[in-house]
């Protein structure tokens, strides 16, 4: 007689979804009811989001190494993966600003990695719509370009109406 039983193994999923339902919990319970003293609520809020940069950074690159060589997302992967380590770097460098004065300078050595991220997350971006593209490389050209073009002139909007706010 063979009994072999079926042992349940939750997949890699559950826990990824658990984990973060515990972390925005977490995180929305703080931020709201602020049931730490203080100093502690703000440095939870703080080294949770490098905690969430740095996990983002780490998956992101388990994924990029999971495909071959070869794969076309890899290049799309390998992008998104340095984008979120810079990503990570400055906002560990803005928590560190952060711990020492809460009044963080407005251009600090955070932004160079934000800004080149930002660069990195562009190029994953854009290798995803050419490897999904189904237009001619003419076509992908000019959507390539009229892409690039909204994008600096919605950072130029945004820019103007960041600094109109300020003089308020």
């Amino acid at each position: 007689m063979n009994s072999s039983r079926s042992i349940f193994i939750p997949k890699p999923l559950f826990f990824t979804l658990s984990g973060l339902a515990v972390i925005i919990i977490a995180y929305i319970i703080v931020y709201q009811l602020s049931p730490l003293p203080e100093p502690w609520s703000d440095l939870f809020l703080v080294y949770a989001i490098v905690g969430a940069a740095f996990a983002a950074a780490i998956f992101s690159t388990l994924v990029w190494r999971s495909f071959r060589v070869d794969d076309k997302p890899r290049q799309v992967w390998k992008y998104f993966s340095l984008g979120w380590w810079l990503w990570a770097f400055a906002e560990l460098i803005w928590a560190i600003y952060y711990l020492f004065d809460p009044e963080v300078p407005a251009i600090s050595l955070a932004d160079p990695f934000w800004v080149i991220a930002y660069f990195l997350f562009g190029a994953a971006f854009l290798y995803q719509f050419r490897l999904v593209s189904t237009l001619s490389p003419q076509n992908r050209s000019l959507w390539t370009i009229l892409g690039i073009t909204i994008a600096i002139v919605l950072a130029l909007i945004c820019t103007f109406l960041l600094r109109s706010f300020e003089a308020f």
